[in-house]
């Protein structure tokens, strides 16, 4: 029997669900100073440790949105990684997407976005 007080609470409940998933993707960490220069991140050589701490990075701060390998999202990353440079990925990972859902990323370094970048260009190698 769906009663007034069932359905009272089903939707409290749901928003609750919904509020905490959201603030998940919240981050209370005050912003890190960025460079804001994604053209330095052309001239970045991808090292093996590079691409290992970005690998790290990837699954901390990006796979629960894009997928292990880039698959899901708005715009599928493993789509887009052969369109773009490497200035444009480290741009995208530093300003986000919002109006798709990409939140700006308050909280990596300029070296940091080069590491996820160098992580994902990786997946072209495989």
């Amino acid at each position: 029997m769906n009663t007034p007080l069932r359905r009272y609470t089903t939707c409290w409940l749901v928003l609750a669900v919904i509020s905490l998933l959201l603030s998940a993707c919240q981050t209370s960490d005050p912003p890190v100073a960025h460079a804001a220069v994604p053209e330095t991140m052309q001239v970045q050589p991808s090292t093996p440790a590079s691409t290992e701490r970005g690998q790290e990075l990837y699954r901390t701060n990006c796979a629960f949105c894009h997928g292990s390998s880039g698959e899901r999202g708005a715009n599928p990353l493993m789509d887009a990684v052969g369109q773009l440079d490497d200035a444009s990925l480290a741009e995208i990972i530093l300003f986000g997407v919002p109006e798709k859902g990409m939140p700006v990323s308050k909280k990596l370094t300029n070296e940091q976005i080069a590491d996820l970048v160098a992580f994902i260009r990786s997946w072209n190698s495989q």
